[in-house]
């Protein structure tokens, strides 16, 4: 059995991956800053902190994992700074690398993000300009420089995977699509969103994106490149987000009203091509945007209705 080494277990991405994973040939090892149960046989929580790299080898010590998932990350939000960004998305990275090479891991799965591109009018490759706008995407594309110069030095493969606007259970609540969802689920008259919805972005459905990884481990011995790649992890469509909006308040059948304002700052138009995905992994996606939304309704029903009883 290989351990798996995984970071952000407890976030969006982590939850799922954690929840779905069932791969008898491998187990996770997750850290957490606070104790957790362990949820299955293939899945064991360990207390520590990225920010202490005394933590991370003494994890490493023990359960000598062999490959990493790293979906550790800190959102912006009103609640975040600059400093906590820094250390959450780089610093805890620089730790994690330092031991990936004093333990001789032989794999690394970083989970990145699209943000890290140039917003132009045009289906993104791998290869197109990089203009981080923020410190949450300047500390993505600078883990991802790292990670070539350190899985050289270390002689590990190492993936990382640009996620483009993905969806699904276990979401924030502030983010777009639950927030619109708990607005009609708690009987709002109007909801108020901090955005135009203008924006013409990449959606795919969460479980997409857990199948997606699920898929890269079981062919892990079949990864036919030297040290770094990246990949475009999105659906290939694109839709306005003010469509999403009104195509979750049609499932709902609602007739909430919607006040669309503007922000600065957002990404007008993000498209993915993942033809070098798709090629490397013979992947495509499942979930169509419709019973994505339907899913994730049904998710935060659940939920509100377990609140309310």
């Amino acid at each position: 059995m290989v351990n798996i080494f995984v970071t952000g277990a407890t976030g969006f991405f982590g939850k799922n991956f954690v929840n779905k994973f069932k791969q008898s040939k491998n187990k996770l090892i997750c850290i957490s800053r606070t104790n957790l149960p362990n949820c299955s046989d293939f899945v064991e929580y360990v207390k520590g902190d990225l920010l202490s790299i005394n933590d991370i080898r003494n994890i490493f010590e023990k359960y000598r994992p062999k490959i990493v998932i790293h979906s550790a990350t800190e959102y912006p939000n009103k609640h975040s700074t600059k400093f906590k960004l820094f250390n959450s998305n780089y610093l805890t990275s620089i730790n994690l690398l330092a031991v990936c090479i004093e333990f001789k891991i032989t794999n690394f799965i970083n989970i990145s993000s699209a943000s890290v591109y140039n917003s132009i009018n045009k289906c993104l490759t791998e290869i197109d300009d990089i203009n981080p706008k923020n410190n949450y995407s300047l500390a993505k594309y600078a883990f991802e420089e790292l990670l070539s110069r350190f899985s050289q030095i270390g002689n590990f493969k190492a993936i990382s995977l640009r996620f483009f606007h993905v969806y699904g259970p276990f979401d924030h609540k502030y983010r777009l699509i639950p927030s619109v969802i708990n607005s009609i689920l708690n009987n709002f008259e109007k909801i108020k969103l901090l955005s135009s919805c203008e924006q013409e972005w990449d959606l795919i459905y969460i479980e997409d994106v857990v199948n997606l990884v699920e898929s890269i481990l079981k062919n892990i011995e079949n990864w036919n490149f030297e040290t770094h790649e990246i990949f475009n992890v999105g659906s290939g469509i694109s839709i306005k987000l003010q469509e999403v909006v009104y195509k979750i308040r049609e499932i709902m059948q609602s007739n909430i009203k919607i006040d669309f304002n503007h922000e600065l700052g957002e990404m007008e138009f993000m498209k993915a091509d993942i033809s070098k995905l798709t090629n490397y992994f013979h992947w495509h996606p499942s979930y169509s945007l419709y019973q994505g939304l339907e899913n994730t309704i049904s998710y935060f029903e659940k939920i509100y209705e377990s609140q309310s009883s």
